[in-house]
């Protein structure tokens, strides 16, 4: 047992360390796209919170996404019982939520106002979404291949879409806005959350059930 939850607990660094060099892409894609104008620093380094939050949401995703068709068939085969997977799973999820929201406050302490603090419900609720969508995908994707893809395709376009915008504005006061829009709806967000998590971890537990183990 303790085997597998140390596998877990690596799994949950290398997650976090995925999203921060995510979020030092972004970063460095934000200081080209301004032209590294000095007196724009304090800006953009002013961003990097958010950043983090959008990495380590990209990097959550594909993970869990990926656990169900890589890593549950390792840790099963490895020796691992389902009860064991399913607990680490979602200790991994926990655990690197957590992290990253530690670190984000972290980065935030130098220039937070009581403004950007009411934000942090809204950076909490984005990285727990991250991993139920998702699982939910890797979940479709081992029965319909074609509906985890499009959800994939659908999740990442608007990514994609957020990230141009942040990178077009290079201002951290654009995160701002717009999470401070979020916040409006962060309670609607939190059942419609619950909702995902549950649907997710009955059909994470069914699945583990009926899964062959392989080895």
């Amino acid at each position: 047992m303790a085997r597998g939850y140390r596998f877990w607990f690596r799994y949950l660094w290398q997650t976090v360390a995925v999203g921060a060099a995510a979020a030092a892409v972004m970063f460095l894609l934000t200081g080209v796209g301004i032209n590294i104008r000095w007196v724009q620093i304090s800006g953009v380094l002013a961003g990097l919170p958010y950043y983090l939050v959008l990495g380590s949401a990209i990097a959550l995703t594909m993970i869990c996404f990926t656990t169900h068709l890589v890593y549950f068939p390792l840790v099963l085969s490895l020796g691992s019982t389902r009860r064991e997977a399913f607990l680490g799973f979602l200790l991994y999820r926990l655990g690197t939520v957590v992290v990253t929201t530690a670190l984000c406050l972290a980065l935030l302490l130098p220039t937070a106002t009581g403004e950007t603090w009411q934000l942090l419900p809204v950076w909490v609720l984005i990285l727990l979404f991250s991993c139920s969508l998702g699982s939910l995908m890797g979940l479709s994707y081992q029965k319909l291949k074609f509906l985890g893809i499009l959800m994939m395709v659908v999740l990442f376009a608007l990514v994609g879409g957020c990230v141009g915008f942040f990178l077009a504005g290079g201002e951290a006061q654009i995160f701002v806005d717009l999470f401070a829009a979020l916040g409006r709806y962060v309670v609607i967000g939190g059942i419609l959350w619950l909702l995902s998590a549950a649907l997710d971890l009955a059909l994470t537990h069914l699945a583990l059930k009926h899964r062959e183990v392989k080895l």
